[in-house]
């Protein structure tokens, strides 16, 4: 049963080197891998509400829930792949391939507070 694990793993691992996945992170793919689900709600909660405006009064609320699962599907697997953005680039840095760089207005760490 373990092996299976770690084939699957391998596998992963294996297509996202061939898809690039070795280059360093954008600033836009930090920027998602930090808010996975803010990423998820960003695309279903507009969705959602464009398809319950949509939805006519003689549609009944079968096609209505349809809509907002759908919808909210949708924002599910972009908040996951955003998710999965954050471990590849957790796996990045466990292998020495990348590092952060510093925040703006984080410093070096060098100074404190209350010292000259």
């Amino acid at each position: 049963m373990a092996s299976m694990g770690r084939k699957s793993k391998d596998a992963l691992v294996a297509v996202d080197r061939l898809l690039g996945g070795l280059e360093p992170p954008t600033r836009f793919q930090r920027l998602v891998a930090r808010h996975p689900v803010a990423v998820g709600f960003a695309v279903a909660v507009p969705l959602i509400l464009v398809s319950l405006v949509t939805v006519r009064p003689g549609d009944g609320i079968a096609d209505a829930l349809f809509f907002v699962g759908s919808s909210a599907a949708l924002g599910a697997v972009f908040g996951g792949t955003a998710y999965a953005e954050r471990l590849r680039q957790r796996r990045l840095v466990a292998q020495g391939l990348y590092t952060f760089p510093l925040r703006p207005g984080s410093g070096s760490g060098l100074r404190r507070r209350g010292r000259s």
